[in-house]
């Protein structure tokens, strides 16, 4: 049984919902692209907005992880079970192929503690407390070295990127982009907005004790300001671009104005309530949970009928304007535009 995968990424470009692929296409490994590629449709209209023009696998593509061969997937699952790494099931696996491997990758790591003091004790008496040391070394090279010569890439998110790019080039067609390339436009968001918030929140809490000698939790809601503003904006900038048909990267960086205004939203938020209710503030993020939890069950139902009826555009407008409604009661809220006017 052949453990290792094929070298090439063969990737379907679906622009009509299908992810098939031509068989002459699909015996050079080649991804199949649309006549009317290079004239890209309306992406607002309702039933044609979530695949077009988007870089995808084919389902039966043996380059797409999850069909990689049997043998190397579970020699994959036995080397990260043993590096705590079992995120990993979930790009080699289908949903419903990844208990069992899920069941390994999590229960081996378990039973390190429950076999070490047997097998370091039996060690240190027979061969002295310096081996208990370099087995561990031996070992721990050994798989380290046998992952590095195997392993290669299995996020889809990185393996359409580098296939998009190349196509890009190859066909000439900028409007090619990866499935998850609106994930990725949000995660970089995200991380602007933590590195703002983790290099400028306590500065300005050990400001405001320095300059009036009192802090209060309000001090912490400063950003939640910014990332209330920037939010409707990039709802909108986000919707038109994509239905309006603009260059790529615009609705990317709107992507990317999202996550940066939910983590504005979110921490400040968190942080309030841990200075805010000091020893019950365990109890104070539950209830924050439980709420946060309930919009997202709740939000995902009603998501799809307003954009299948309304378009990408108008269909984020609608959220735009909600988030729009929300930014005049915190800007005039006395406990938080109060403690700045202080």
């Amino acid at each position: 049984m052949e453990c290792q995968p094929q070298d090439s990424y063969g990737i379907a470009e679906t622009f009509d919902g299908s992810a098939s692929v031509p068989r002459d296409v699909e015996e050079k490994g080649d991804a199949s692209i649309s006549e009317d590629a290079h004239h890209p449709p309306r992406l607002d209209q309702p039933g044609n907005m979530e695949n077009e023009y988007i870089v995808d696998f084919a389902e039966d593509n043996p380059d797409y992880p999850p069909n990689w061969s049997w043998c190397y997937k579970w020699t994959m699952v036995m080397l990260i079970a043993t590096m705590s790494m079992p995120d990993i099931v979930g790009d080699l696996f289908v949903k419903e192929k990844r208990g069992a491997a899920m069941a390994v990758a999590t229960v081996l790591p378990l039973l390190g503690p429950v076999a070490a003091p047997a097998v370091g004790s039996f060690t240190a008496q027979a061969k002295g407390w310096r081996w208990t040391i370099w087995i561990i070394v031996i070992a721990v090279g050994a798989v380290t070295s046998f992952f590095l010569l195997i392993f290669r890439e299995t996020n889809k998110v990185t393996i359409l990127q580098y296939k998009t790019k190349h196509l890009r080039k190859e066909r000439g067609n900028d409007h090619l982009r990866p499935k998850y390339e609106v994930a990725t436009g949000r995660a970089a968001g995200m991380i602007v907005g933590i590195v703002l918030y983790g290099n400028t929140s306590d500065r300005y809490v050990k400001y405001k004790q320095s300059t009036e000698g009192i802090v209060k939790p309000e001090h912490r809601l400063l950003l939640m300001l910014l990332g209330a503003t920037v939010l409707p904006i990039s709802l909108f900038l986000y919707g038109w671009t994509v239905a309006e048909r603009v260059q790529w990267v615009a609705p990317l960086i709107g992507t990317a104005l999202v996550g940066f205004s939910v983590i504005l939203t979110i921490l400040p938020t968190e942080n309030y309530l841990v200075d805010a209710y000091d020893l019950y503030s365990a109890s104070a993020i539950a209830a924050g949970v439980i709420l946060h939890a309930f919009s997202g069950a709740v939000l995902p139902l009603i998501g799809p009928p307003i954009y299948g009826s309304l378009g990408l555009g108008w269909g984020n407008s609608v959220f735009g304007f909600i988030a729009v409604a929300y930014i005049p009661p915190i800007f005039s809220a006395d406990e938080i535009w109060g403690a700045y006017q202080e």
